[in-house]
């Protein structure tokens, strides 16, 4: 698609009538094509562009780094870098987007902290009687704490970069950026789900829920300690992986209360969560006609109710831990900003003294916490 890179962008330019601007037409004919996926980013030469793009008369002194530098900052070449950069950067990082949307609820924060106020159960209501007025609900004052941090890398494009092409090596560490990013994100939403230490957030295992100011432990046999003391709300058990420990998980949801001491319906769960070492395990419970582990052959209930996801980041903590639950209806992820690639002009002067063409930013501000526990449970055998 690409073997003749300097016609298309002649012609672009006799159209367009305009050397820039008819570059940005075929830039812009470019992106479509990999937004399409018909086109990889690592197949565009990065000194094929230069050739075309800033110096198709080679009358650039390629020994001088300012000469360069002008020649890529009056010409399309910064747009279409950052495209194939930023397209290598998200390709990565979208890996690991389908577990992180299944598992949590997206939250637009508008700074690092915020207090949600207001989660905590509505009081039973009351009987309105002819002509009376209806009494009116107030947000309570006690508070669940979302927090964000920031992370991110700079790539640097230097003339030696551009000019021996190697295009291939910017392309790898775009890459290996986003999946870092992706991974970061990935990993918080996994821990908060079952509520262990995440070194990139700064969060300390049981300490996801912040609830009115303090720390609380999501899984735990008895919450009443700090859960209006009406209920117990245990949603801890202590029967191994298979049908027996899938029917105690179960039950022990159908069990919970909310702050009024009153049954929640808790819809069915949607994820079981396990370590690597469980997952096949998991899997023949979900899939098998027939309950496996049982010597009756009875009817598997569990038969295509749930949806299996498997992580080693759970091994590293126990291999005989799993998790039961609706993982989105207490888990959300706020970003202040998503994961964004930005392009920066390099200055004349690091042209000159560090050979610095461009730069590029992928960025994410985001942080994972819980609003609830009611709709999980943990499995600790």
């Amino acid at each position: 698609m690409l073997r003749d890179i300097r016609n298309m962008v002649e012609s672009c330019i006799e159209d367009a009538g305009d050397r820039l601007e008819g570059q940005m037409r075929w830039a812009h004919m470019v992106e479509e094509l990999i937004d399409e996926g018909k086109i990889k980013p690592e197949e565009v030469s990065f000194g094929e562009l230069f050739n075309v793009l800033c110096d198709p008369k080679h009358e650039v002194d390629r020994d001088n780094s300012v000469e360069v530098y002008e020649a890529v900052h009056t010409s399309g070449f910064p747009y279409m870098t950052n495209k194939l950069i930023s397209s290598k950067v998200m390709e990565a990082y979208n890996l690991y987007g389908g577990i992180v949307a299944e598992l949590s609820t997206p939250y637009a924060m508008k700074r690092k902290a915020e207090d949600i106020p207001g989660f905590v159960d509505l009081d039973t209501p009351d009987e309105v009687l002819e002509g009376m007025p209806y009494h009116e609900e107030t947000l309570d004052e006690r508070r669940v704490k979302i927090s964000a941090k920031k992370f991110g890398r700079i790539i640097s494009l230097t003339k030696e970069l551009i000019l021996f092409d190697q295009t291939g090596l910017v392309m790898d560490r775009a890459s290996k950026i986003g999946d870092k990013c992706g991974y970061i994100e990935y990993a918080a939403v996994i821990n908060a789900c079952s509520s262990i230490a995440d070194t990139n957030l700064g969060v300390s295992a049981n300490e996801w829920l912040v609830y009115d100011g303090t720390a609380r432990a999501c899984y735990a046999n008895d919450h009443s300690a700090w859960d209006d003391g009406a209920n117990a709300n245990d949603n801890i058990h202590t029967t191994a992986l298979g049908t027996a420990g899938m029917k105690a998980a179960y039950t022990l949801l159908r069990k919970m209360k909310d702050t009024q001491n009153e049954f929640i319906v808790v819809a069915p769960p949607t994820h079981l969560l396990v370590p690597s070492t469980l997952e096949w395990d998991a899997k023949e419970l979900i899939t098998s006609d027939l309950q496996f582990d049982s010597a009756e052959n009875a009817k598997n209930v569990f038969k295509g109710g749930l949806k299996v996801l498997s992580s080693p980041i759970l091994d590293a903590t126990s291999t005989s831990y799993w998790y039961l639950g609706d993982f989105k209806r207490d888990i959300w992820l706020g970003r202040v900003w998503p994961l964004t690639v930005t392009a920066q002009k390099a200055d004349s002067e690091s042209a000159f003294s560090s050979d610095i063409i461009q730069r590029y930013k992928a960025s994410t501000y985001f942080g994972v916490n819980a609003v609830d526990y009611r709709h999980r449970v943990e499995g600790q055998v």
